[in-house]
């Protein structure tokens, strides 16, 4: 992420945001930019968080194990991420990416959940087609309360994942006037649950200039808004307040 979309994101309103890596081969980067940005003027605050997504788990469990074993040593070292994360289940069929089986994603989040629970951190989960599966993960595991990120589940779900004290975000789709399974999850997901992301460099707003940006913030704000009947600076402020309690965010002064 260069300099001048971090400014472009402050200019919009955007004070902090959560990288999350998704392989071993991001985390350095992410560790990096979060350091640069505590001296940056005119910038957000960026917080690292390192993970290995589902899109990053290998066919062969040895390679993911060595990942795996990376990450517990970087932590047992005495770095400090926000979340482990981005991590998570990708069910999906019939998708031009070659995910690993089901079975080893779940045995790949099974040890980032241990992870995350032996240094007290939040997850960073992305899910698709696998709520259920993730939800009785979560629980088995006693899970700190973690973040569902662009979350996609039913309203159903989303009221089970809110009632266990883990946050729903909501991302670009919530723009889309079809998409009414995330509307009726953006309705009735409870306030103090409630975050909003844009999830850069992907989903851009359909009416956006690719890449996504951080900057795009506010319209993600005002979707939300409009959905839930009341102000973009309600929305804002919520979502604001939640990712410094799920995050563990001290409170900082605007920059």
């Amino acid at each position: 992420m260069r300099r001048i979309r971090l400014r472009e994101a402050h200019r919009a309103g955007v004070r902090e945001i959560v990288t999350a890596s998704v392989a071993s081969t991001d985390w350095d980067a992410a560790l990096a930019l979060s350091a640069r940005s505590k001296n940056a003027q005119r910038a957000p605050i960026v917080y690292a968080a390192l993970g290995l997504h589902p899109y990053a788990v290998g066919f062969e469990p040895r390679e993911n194990d060595a990942q795996l074993a990376a990450l517990e040593d970087r932590l047992a070292q005495g770095l400090r991420p926000v979340a482990i994360g981005e991590c998570g289940l990708d069910f999906r069929k019939g998708s031009t990416m070659r995910l690993a089986p089901a079975e080893e994603q779940v045995r790949v989040l099974d040890a980032q959940l241990s992870i995350a629970r032996a240094y007290d951190l939040p997850v960073i989960l992305h899910c698709v087609r696998a709520h259920g599966r993730l939800f009785d993960m979560l629980a088995a595991h006693g899970q700190a309360p973690s973040i569902l990120h662009a979350y996609s589940g039913s309203a159903e779900m989303a009221q089970r994942f809110a009632t266990r004290g883990d946050y729903l975000s909501f991302a670009a789709p919530v723009m889309l006037n079809d998409a009414k399974r995330q509307h009726e999850a953006v309705r009735v997901t409870p306030e103090a649950a409630l975050l909003i992301e844009t999830d850069s460099p992907d989903q851009c707003p359909a009416h956006c200039p690719p890449p996504n940006r951080p900057s795009y913030l506010p319209q993600i704000a005002a979707a939300v808004a409009s959905l839930r009947g009341c102000s973009v600076e309600t929305i804002a402020a919520q979502s604001r307040a939640n990712a410094r309690r799920a995050y563990r965010i001290e409170e900082d002064a605007d920059r």
